[in-house]
């Protein structure tokens, strides 16, 4: 099953931006992450499905809407 996530901006609180598992790939889009760019949005959920250590800041940015439709 393909996920879906928030991510929330660092910068401006009441942005979200969707993160999702295409295949083995993540896709954003936030504007790097559109461009096919590395972002921290794709990097703070790869670490979350790789579960490495993630400082709860980042935890906190995070809401997993895959279910929700």
């Amino acid at each position: 099953m393909n996920r879906r996530f928030e991510v929330q901006s660092r910068t401006k609180k009441s942005l979200y931006y969707m993160v999702q598992e295409v295949g083995d790939k993540l896709e954003c889009n936030c504007p790097a992450g559109l461009r096919d760019m590395s972002c921290n949005h794709k990097d703070i959920i790869r670490k979350f499905l790789n579960r490495q250590s993630t400082v709860s800041e980042d935890l906190e940015r995070i809401k997993d809407i895959t279910n929700e439709l």
